[in-house]
C-alpha cells in the first residue's frame, strides 16, 4: 500500500510538469488499484479512486490553459438553453432528496459527484484532444498498457482451481455460491456451473469492459495499417485476447459493445471506400468466429469450460432485442410507476443506498434509461434526449464536413462515433459499470475528445 501511495505522489508529479502524460499515468494508478484492493483485508473502496489526484491535477492544469472563446459552448451553441433548463432540473432534483429528509443526503451526495465526475472528465477530453494524432497516441497506448492485466485472465483459465487467489473474484471466499458461478447470469443461461473469470481485475464487469476498449482500440490500428501485418502482430493478439476475454467475463453486453462497433466504423467507413469498410468488417467477424472456433479445439477441462463460455456469450446476440425491451423499455415503464412523472431525485437508483436508511433509495435498477427517469425526471429525460439529438445532429455534420474536406478517411473521429454509440447503447442496457470512477473517468474523455472534432478541423 506504501508503494502504490508512493507512486500516486511521483505520476502527480510527473503530471504537474507535463499534464500529457497524466491520462496514461492515470490508466496504471487505476488498474492497479483492483489487485491491491484485493490484498487489501476489506477490500475498501477508496483504493478505486486514489487515481483522482492525478485527475484533478489534468483538469485544472488544461482548463487553466483553455481559451474561454473556444469553449464547449463556441462550438455547440445550439445547446446553450436546453443545457439552461436542465441545469434548472438538476437544482430542484437535488433540493427535493433532502426536502424528504436529511438521511438522503449521503446518496444525492454520491449520486451529484458520479455525474460532476463524468462532466469533468468530458470537458477534460475536449481540451486535451487538440488534433486526431492525439486520440492516435492514446488508442495505440492503450492496449499496452491493459495488455498485462489481460494477460492474467489466459493465466486463470489455463490454471483453472490451481490460480493463485490474487486471481479469483474479490471478496469470493464471503460470496455464496450463485454469486461465484454467476447464479441467475451464466448457470440459468447455459443450465451449469460457469466460473467467471477476472484475472487481476477485482470482477469479472470492469475487466470485460477493458477488454472490449482493447480490443476496439486494436481493431482501429489494424484498419488504418491494414498491409502492416508483421508490425501490428501485437495489436491482432491484443483484439483476439480481448474477444476471448470477454467470452470468460460472461458479460454479453460488451459482445454486443464489440459487434455494435465494427458494424458502425464499417458503415461511417463505407462513404469514403467500400473496399476498406468490408475488408475491416471481414477482419472483425474472422477475429470473433475465429477465437469461438479455437475455443472448441481445445482439450480437457479447458474445452468443457470454453464452450460454456461460448455458449453463454451467444445467448447476448440471440436474447438482444427480448433485453432491450425487457431492460430499456421495462425499465421506464417500471421507473414512472414507481417514482412518478418528476421522478424521485438524485441518489433514487444509488446502491447501497438502504444502508444509510436514506428515504429516497428504492430497489436498484440495471438499465440506464430507469436510471435516468428516476433521478431526473421525466422532463429531465427529455432534456437529456433533445442535448443529445443536437449533439448527434453536429457530430454527424462535422464527420461529413471531414470527408468533404480531404480525400482521406477520418478514421479517428469514425472511431469515437462508432465508441460512443457502443457506450450509449451498453448504458441503456446496464449502467452499473459506468459508475466505476475510472470507467467513468475514461468514458467521459472519450466523449470529449468527440466533441473536440471541430477543433480539429479548424487547425487543418
Amino acid at each position: 500500500m506504501i508503494l502504490y501511495l508512493i507512486l500516486v505522489v511521483l505520476f502527480a508529479i510527473i503530471t504537474l510538469v507535463n499534464y500529457r502524460r497524466g491520462l496514461p499515468l492515470l490508466l496504471i494508478l487505476g488498474l492497479l488499484a483492483d489487485p491491491l484492493r484485493k490484498m487489501t483485508p476489506e477490500n475498501p473502496v477508496y483504493i478505486n479512486v486514489l487515481f483522482v489526484p492525478v485527475f484533478l491535477i489534468m483538469y485544472f492544469t488544461v482548463t487553466g490553459k483553455s481559451r474561454k472563446d473556444e469553449g464547449f459552448l463556441h462550438y455547440y451553441p445550439e445547446t446553450r438553453n436546453p443545457l439552461r433548463f436542465l441545469i434548472l432540473i438538476l437544482i430542484v432534483n437535488s433540493v427535493r432528496p433532502i426536502l424528504a429528509g436529511i438521511s438522503n443526503v449521503p446518496v444525492l451526495i454520491y449520486s451529484l459527484v458520479q455525474y460532476l465526475g463524468i462532466l469533468m472528465a468530458i470537458k477534460l477530453g475536449f481540451l486535451l484532444a487538440e488534433k486526431d494524432k492525439d486520440v492516435e497516441r492514446f488508442v495505440r497506448l492503450f492496449p499496452i498498457i491493459v495488455a498485462p492485466f489481460l494477460f492474467t485472465v489466459l493465466i486463470s483459465f489455463f490454471m483453472g482451481d490451481k490460480r493463485p487467489l490474487i486471481l479469483n473474484v474479490m471478496g469470493i471466499e464471503k460470496f455464496p455460491e450463485w454469486m461465484i458461478h454467476g447464479g441467475g447470469y451464466g448457470t440459468a443461461r447455459v443450465g451449469e456451473k460457469i466460473v467467471f473469470l477476472c484475472g487481476l481485475f477485482r470482477n469479472p464487469e470492469p475487466m470485460g469492459w477493458f477488454a472490449f476498449i482493447a480490443c476496439v482500440c486494436a481493431l482501429l490500428v489494424i484498419f488504418k495499417n491494414p498491409k502492416k501485418v508483421i508490425s501490428n502482430i501485437f495489436y491482432y493478439a491484443i483484439a483476439i485476447m480481448g474477444i476471448f476475454c470477454v467470452y470468460v467475463s460472461g458479460r454479453r453486453k460488451f459482445l454486443l459493445g464489440i459487434t455494435i462497433f465494427a458494424v458502425t466504423f464499417a458503415l461511417l467507413a463505407l462513404r469514403r471506400s467500400k473496399q476498406r469498410a468490408i475488408i475491416f468488417l471481414i477482419v472483425c467477424m474472422v477475429l470473433l468466429g475465429g477465437v469461438s472456433y479455437s475455443m472448441g479445439k481445445l482439450q480437457g477441462e479447458q474445452r468443457r469450460l470454453a464452450g460454456l463460455y461460448e455458449k453463454d456469450s451467444k445467448t447476448g446476440y440471440r436474447d438482444a432485442i427480448d433485453e432491450w425491451k425487457r431492460r430499456v423499455g421495462g425499465s421506464i415503464k417500471w421507473a414512472i410507476k414507481r417514482d412518478g412523472f418528476w421522478g424521485r431525485g438524485f441518489g433514487a437508483t444509488t446502491q447501497g443506498g438502504r444502508r444509510f436508511r436514506a428515504q429516497v433509495s428504492g430497489p436498484g435498477i440495471e438499465s440506464g434509461s430507469g436510471k435516468l427517469l428516476s433521478e431526473w425526471g421525466f422532463p429531465g429525460l427529455i432534456c437529456i434526449t433533445i442535448i443529445v439529438y443536437l449533439l448527434c445532429r453536429k457530430v454527424y455534420a462535422n464527420y461529413t464536413n471531414a470527408l468533404a474536406r480531404s480525400t482521406s478517411f477520418p478514421a479517428e473521429e469514425a472511431f469515437l462515433i462508432a465508441l460512443s454509440i457502443a457506450h450509449v447503447a451498453e448504458f441503456l442496457l446496464s449502467h452499473q459499470i459506468y459508475a466505476d470512477p475510472l470507467i467513468g473517468v475514461l468514458t467521459g474523455v472519450t466523449l470529449g475528445a468527440l466533441l473536440a472534432v471541430p477543433k480539429w478541423q479548424k487547425d487543418q
